[in-house]
């Protein structure tokens, strides 16, 4: 991390009203003040560019509430990446933010943590904690299967 608090302070303020959006203090070429700062990029998340650098919005944000730039990643707790109030913000390890992904677009089946077991015809739920894959068994229904998942993702958590 290289910018300074004092400098972020001077370019963009905090607003918890909508959403966390960071609001443009000084007018910069076509950016003018009063607007929102930043671009979404390619993975849908806000991002702002000071002094030369890229940082993600929900970063600054924490940044500029807690006064310590985050050690670990940051979660958005609903899933909605343009969110970034604080309050929707948690510092969290990469197993405890992998926990609270959405359903990937190739999951066929539409439930997360749940495949088919093609010998079986049955369907798999399984959940993977700190790099090791936990398997919660062959289950009747995607159903079923993705209520096992659930109940083992909330222990680790």
């Amino acid at each position: 991390m290289n910018v300074e608090l004092a400098q972020i302070r001077r370019l963009v303020a905090y607003d918890p009203h909508i959403k966390g959006n960071l609001r443009r203090l000084i007018s910069r070429g076509n950016s003018k003040a009063g607007t929102s700062a930043g671009r979404k990029d390619s993975k849908g998340y806000w991002r702002s560019h000071i002094d030369g650098k890229d940082y993600k919005n929900h970063h600054l944000v924490w940044f500029l509430c807690t006064g310590v730039w985050p050690a670990k990643q940051l979660d958005h707790i609903n899933r909605n990446k343009e969110d970034n109030r604080i309050e929707n913000l948690r510092e969290v390890d990469g197993a405890t933010n992998c926990l609270n992904q959405t359903v990937r677009k190739t999951n066929v089946i539409g439930l997360q943590g749940v495949h088919l077991h093609k010998q079986s015809g049955k369907f798999r739920a399984a959940l993977t904690v700190n790099g090791c894959r936990i398997e919660l068994g062959l289950h009747a229904s995607p159903e079923l299967a993705h209520a096992a998942y659930v109940t083992a993702k909330a222990e680790y958590q």
